[in-house]
């Protein structure tokens, strides 16, 4: 909103005053910047990559967003790269308009899996059915009543659950496959065939 107003100047010349008014114009409508808005989704991976999310803050512009690209193209990519974010933002009621404002870069990687090679779980026949993760550990377990623990995820070894999950079918014992494990409140919480159920207190 552009305003003008008139000032009263006065001047002083030895014995003289004299006074004059002048027009002074200014434009008091502020235009939205970068940093009025929250920005998310910088951060995604090939093949899911989903539109880059521009929130206005509290008491900033609620003009419309629109116009949003990636590299200079409104197409979202989903291809490995840094993108430079750039988006309009329309008038509103107490605001300007505003273009080509800087998001940031979107970030886009491959998602890379590697294979664990150093895992002593006692046998090929352990199956995985399950992994938790809690408190810098991953438990996982499976078939036979297998368990095995990790603090970074590559190099694993095998717990010995005991008897807790042992049966006895014609006089020999088995173990119950476990199913399911979850963290929470300091333990981790293993299930397995027949409600048999174990916690581990990690301290």
């Amino acid at each position: 909103m552009r305003q003008a107003r008139r000032q009263l100047v006065t001047t002083v010349d030895g014995n003289k005053t004299a006074a004059c008014s002048v027009t002074v114009t200014g434009d008091e409508t502020p235009t939205p910047v970068a940093s009025d808005y929250d920005i998310g989704n910088l951060k995604q991976f090939t093949g899911i990559v989903s539109a880059v999310t521009i929130t206005p803050k509290n008491g900033k512009s609620t003009g419309a967003v629109s116009n949003i690209k990636y590299a200079g193209n409104t197409t979202i990519p989903q291809t490995v790269g840094t993108y430079a974010v750039t988006f309009d933002v329309a008038a509103a009621t107490g605001w300007n308009a505003a273009t080509n404002l800087s998001a940031g870069n979107l970030i886009i990687s491959d998602v890379i899996f590697t294979a664990v090679a150093d895992s002593t779980l006692g046998n090929s026949s352990f199956n995985i059915r399950a992994i938790a993760c809690g408190n810098g550990k991953f438990v996982a377990v499976g078939r036979n009543g297998k368990m095995a623990v990790s603090t970074d995820g590559e190099t694993w070894t095998a717990v010995d659950t005991g008897t807790i999950f042992d049966y006895v079918y014609n006089g020999t014992t088995y173990k119950y496959s476990i199913y399911s494990i979850a963290y929470g409140n300091g333990k981790f919480v293993a299930g397995s065939d027949w409600g048999k159920m174990a916690y581990w207190v990690d301290n």
